[in-house]
């Protein structure tokens, strides 16, 4: 009997480590010459980038960017010294990506106040159907860009005490 409960619990830490493993986060840094993090990417369980933060050489953020499950760009947000929205070259500070299925189907750009300006339309082959700009009866002036809590979201797994896994769901683990 002892023998058994010992092999159990032998088993339940195996897969309990196994699962702590599967869900390990992983960042990944790029760093300027003098030593500074210049690219602090977050990747999830598969190796693929979640999120990356570019760095000013003082330290700041100068630039945010998340990311799909497919690795496709959703959202990039520019900031100055102070953390504060900056518009950067081509005149806006942040911009939302929306995908259906694998196609690009809405852009939406927003200013250094956090208000959208902008929304491109696109239809199922990718074409520019539709812009819609600050001033529009259609576009909400008052819509303001929010990164969010800069979350991210991982999928559990389920086992038995034979190591099979029972199910999956996907959680909330946190901030960045």
């Amino acid at each position: 009997m002892k023998l058994k409960l010992g092999m159990m619990a032998i088993v339940a830490a195996a897969v309990i480590l196994l699962a702590a493993s599967a869900f390990a986060v992983e960042y990944r840094y790029k760093y300027r010459n003098d030593g500074a993090v210049m690219t602090k990417t977050r990747c999830d369980t598969e190796g693929d980038p979640v999120a990356r933060a570019s760095y000013r050489t003082d330290g700041t953020v100068e630039k945010f960017e998340r990311f799909d499950r497919k690795g496709r760009l959703t959202v990039v947000a520019h900031y100055n010294e102070k953390g504060k929205l900056e518009e950067n070259i081509d005149g806006w500070s942040a911009r939302i990506l929306v995908y259906k299925g694998e196609q690009l189907r809405i852009e939406s750009y927003y200013g250094d106040d956090g208000h959208l300006t902008e929304r491109k339309f696109y239809n199922d082959s990718g074409d520019l159907v539709e812009r819609q700009f600050v001033g529009d009866s259609r576009l909400d002036p008052n819509e303001e860009f929010s990164a969010g809590p800069i979350a991210w979201s991982e999928t559990d797994q389920f086992y038995d005490s034979y190591g099979d896994l029972k199910g999956e769901e996907e959680v909330s683990r946190g901030y960045w």
